[in-house]
């Protein structure tokens, strides 16, 4: 097993402002590591239910079932590369007065989430690296058996879950 120079630190973060000190909600995975993570699965659990897309997630926690009608960021979060010291938000929420309800709702809510993540470095070493702890646990492979949670752009933007 070769780590030492390749291994990768994924953890998982939440942020309410942006970088240039906007109001934006997001959620985001880092590699604090020495090397590429390969992502794997990601579950996220709102009150201890999966999720499986941000529009669920948004319906679930903070919408009352509108989340089609919000403007959010999401990116693809399984089967990307994270350079070292190389963050993906999969998940934002800019503040806007057309969803200050769910914006407010949702900085509150986030905390009530649950996030794992496994990932792999490129020599198929895999860790799997629950909520904001500090040390991910090794795993021979990433879980099969998780409820995924997906980006889902294509059926957000033709208007179907």
């Amino acid at each position: 097993m070769q780590t030492g120079g390749a291994m990768p630190f994924v953890t998982f973060g939440t942020s309410n402002v942006d970088d240039e000190g906007k109001a934006d909600i997001s959620l985001s995975l880092t590699n604090n590591g020495v090397g590429p993570a390969i992502l794997g699965p990601i579950e996220i659990r709102y009150r201890g239910k999966p999720v499986a897309n941000p529009i669920a997630l948004l319906d679930a926690c903070c919408s009352g079932g509108e989340a089609t009608a919000l403007s959010f960021a999401t990116s693809p979060s399984t089967g990307v590369a994270l350079r070292p010291g190389e963050s993906l938000r999969f998940l934002g929420l800019p503040r806007t007065p057309a969803n200050e309800a769910t914006w407010q709702a949702f900085n509150k809510e986030r905390w009530k989430m649950s996030v794992r993540s496994c990932y792999c470095s490129i020599f198929n070493d895999c860790w799997i690296t629950e909520g904001m702890q500090g040390l991910p646990r090794q795993v021979k492979t990433c879980p099969a058996d998780w409820s995924l949670y997906r980006e889902d752009a294509g059926k957000r933007l033709a208007g179907t879950r």
